[in-house]
């Protein structure tokens, strides 16, 4: 900002301009702009330079026009302000160095270095602009200029914030630490009262592994200036050092003092893994804005809300992830007119992309899109539906999109870091990942794919790192053992890697992730039966597993050790009586040694709608079709909500070219219920191409071939058959064959 005997002049000049009346306004405007009213200081000064005949008052308040519109956020008014201030006065300086400070904040050096240098050919002691040309210097690259010239600044003014701050980091970028935190100190010692100043002697304290002084510095900071901004700075440090609960103590503070955007807990609930905490903290907060008629509050409570409930479902399955994306739509159509049609769209695109259906979504979000080219939201949804229908290029380019207008994104950042690490891509991957990590230091989706980026580098005892942070921030979640398991086995450390793994199975025992570890690490050497029975043992053991024992299961019956495997099966069924996938394959075992009416009991321990679908599979191994599809239908009248009856139904029914309506609502059914299986999402494919919907069968293939790369699935013939389809579906469309 332009110093402050400047103004005095300017503003002097600018009321011995003015008549009376026009002048009581121009004092009431600054009065409401010092208030932070500022859209109706804005008015008054639009009104007052329509009557105004002078160039140079006109220019005055055109410079405080531009001030306003760059705190409402409207940079491009805000820059053609400025620019016509300066067109009507040449001299203005306060107009030149704004353009200076603000091309800085475009990331433009050249042109702030030009509009600086204007500034300094009047006055060469401005040392606003003295700062501005610095900071044009080291955005330059030009770090000797720049250090000389805000060394100048400092030798003028010790104190000077932003000076102080960003030499400070020059010295600390090329090593020169000692004499950074001398900067630091020295602006500390001379301004006792700058908060920014203990902020950035805090961040440095912290980089220097110093976590004691970083903290006294952020608490002074809080001390000097009690607002939410200083707040957040500490709870984040608190994050970073796995201190959640202070950490959360803070944030409670920072939505008591902000009460404009009082979420900033919820918003930490939910980047670290506690959807359901954030869901309900965002409806506590949303029930209070309603009854405080609080509009302007309540839309993004509203949006966070719904946000919450689709991460909420993304964790669940059957009836409960049903219900809760039924309460996300019912939220969006309840808010529906305070979202607009903008928002709206976006939203129904996010609900549509859980649901499974990708192309809905990606409609959706190009509508938005099309008409509003800076949502940003939309872009990203847009991205995620085109990464899920195979449009991996697509998708980064509207990703990037987001990082061109926001290089701070995080959902942008993450997805194209998700996107590179898929592709092999490992040091794109690590560039776009390890700024989150640095700015959300609690985001477990940053910090599980920062540690899988680590792996893929061979560093693993980083990665190890990265799990013991995970693992401090979430203690209930398996990833943290994966990422463990994952790093151990990719070093051949067999035996660290199955405690691991077993670890993971037992926090969350339906963890696809956790048990295809177990089975790699038991398929990386030769498997005996006493290592499968130390897993038995294992899933026996307090707290039991229901799901590590069906797992021992299913590596026994491969070796055909088919009575181990049944003993488990069993086993596992009386953990979870209603465990179906371990009926099924007792069934299947029995059947095959021919034990009918064994199969036939294992059928009966199970649920009506679970033992139909049980004969139902015995049909189809048979060969016996008519059987099979009679037993499904009967299992889905019965409830079966597993969408195994439905996939293979539809499956069936586009065999054989009959009853194609049905097998598009069943294979959109088993979707549903299996959003991110490929073989499911092969199933929908194969329907619509048997009812010659052959754009739509190609998208959904292709989302099945990407979620086999994706999950790094090793089923080879589920791959050939995806792959067959692929092709099937491109030749009839007149697609270009992949």
């Amino acid at each position: 900002m332009p110093t402050r005997s400047a103004l005095i002049v300017a503003l002097l000049a600018l009321s011995l301009s003015l008549g009376c009346t026009a002048n009581k306004q121009f004092q009431r405007a600054s009065a409401l702009q010092k208030a932070g009213k500022t859209q109706e200081a804005l008015d008054i000064y639009e009104n007052l330079v329509v009557r105004t005949r002078s160039h140079k008052a006109q220019s005055q308040l055109f410079v405080r026009i531009g001030e306003c519109e760059w705190t409402l956020e409207q940079q491009g008014p805000s820059l053609n302000a400025f620019l016509k201030a300066a067109e009507l006065d040449p001299a203005n300086s306060s107009a030149h160095l704004h353009l200076a400070q603000l091309f800085l904040a475009a990331g433009a050096p050249d042109k702030a270095l030009i509009f600086a240098q204007i500034v300094l050919s009047h006055n060469p002691n401005d040392l606003d602009a003295m700062a501005a040309e610095a900071s044009a210097y080291a955005f330059q690259g030009n770090i000797p200029a720049a250090t000389k010239r805000f060394q100048d600044v400092l030798d003028r003014d010790p104190a000077r914030e932003d000076a102080a701050v960003t030499l400070s980091q020059i010295y600390s970028a090329s090593g020169r630490i000692d004499q950074a935190r001398h900067v630091l100190e020295t602006a500390a010692a001379k301004a006792p009262k700058s908060s920014v100043i203990q902020l950035a002697l805090a961040h440095f304290e912290e980089e220097q592994g110093r976590l004691p002084a970083a903290e006294a510095a952020y608490r002074k900071a809080v001390t000097l200036q009690d607002d939410g901004p200083t707040n957040l700075k500490l709870a984040q440090f608190l994050e970073r050092s796995a201190r959640v609960p202070e950490a959360e103590t803070v944030l409670r503070r920072v939505d008591g003092l902000t009460p404009a955007k009082p979420y900033a807990l919820a918003d930490f609930q939910l980047i670290s893994g506690r959807d359901g905490a954030a869901s309900q903290q965002y409806l506590k907060l949303l029930l209070n804005r309603d009854n405080k008629r609080d509009g302007n509050t309540a839309t993004p409570i509203a949006a966070r809300a719904i946000e919450a409930k689709l991460a909420v479902a993304n964790g669940q399955s059957g009836s409960k992830r049903t219900q809760s994306l039924l309460e996300a739509k019912s939220a969006l159509g309840i808010h529906r007119a305070e979202f607009g049609e903008e928002t709206t769209a976006v939203l129904a695109a996010e609900i549509a992309l859980a649901e499974g259906d990708s192309a809905t979504a990606a409609a959706l979000a190009r509508s938005v899109v099309d008409e509003h080219a800076d949502n940003n939201s939309a872009h990203y949804v847009l991205g995620l539906a085109l990464s899920r229908m195979g449009k991996n290029a697509e998708a980064r380019a509207e990703w990037q999109t987001i990082l061109d207008n926001d290089t701070t994104s995080v959902p942008a950042r993450l997805s194209l870091a998700q996107l590179s690490l898929s592709e092999g891509n490992i040091a794109d991957a690590e560039q776009m990942v390890v700024p989150v990590v640095r700015q959300e230091p609690a985001n477990l989706g940053a910090l599980e794919l920062f540690g899988r980026v680590l792996i893929a580098e061979k560093d693993f005892g980083a990665a190890n790192s990265i799990a013991v942070r995970y693992q401090q921030i979430d203690k209930t979640s398996p990833v943290a053992h994966l990422l463990k398991g994952d790093a151990a086995l990719a070093q051949h450390h067999l035996a660290y890697a199955l405690i691991e793994y077993e670890q993971a199975v037992l926090l969350d025992p339906n963890s696809t992730a956790a048990q295809e570890g177990l089975v790699r690490v038991y398929r990386s050497g030769t498997i005996t039966k006493p290592m499968l029975q130390r897993m038995e043992m294992s899933a026996a053991a307090p707290p039991k597993s229901a799901s590590l024992m069906e797992l021992a299961g299913r590596l026994y019956s491969e070796h055909h050790w088919n009575d181990d495997a049944a003993r488990c099966f069993r086993a596992a069924l009386a953990m979870e009586p209603q465990r179906s996938s371990s009926a099924v394959e007792l069934a299947k075992l029995q059947a095959q040694d021919g034990s009918s009416t064994d199969a036939a009991s294992a059928a009966a321990a199970i649920s009506a709608s679970n033992s139909l679908l049980i004969r139902g599979l015995g049909a189809q191994d048979r060969s016996d079709l008519n059987a099979a599809i009679r037993n499904y239908e009967a299992a889905l009248s019965k409830g079966e909500n597993t969408g195994v009856a439905a996939n293979n139904l539809a499956w069936l029914y586009a065999e054989q070219g009959s009853n194609l309506d049905r097998a598009l609502e069943l294979a959109q059914r088993a979707r549903e219920a299996n959003p991110v299986d490929p073989a499911v999402t092969d199933t929908l494919g194969f329907v619509l191409l048997k009812r010659r919907e052959y754009s739509m069968a190609l998208m959904a293939l292709k989302e099945a071939d990407q979620l086999m790369r994706v999950q790094k699935n090793s089923d080879v013939q589920l791959a050939q058959a995806i792959r067959q389809h692929i092709l099937e579906a491109s030749r009839q469309s007149g697609a270009t064959t992949p």
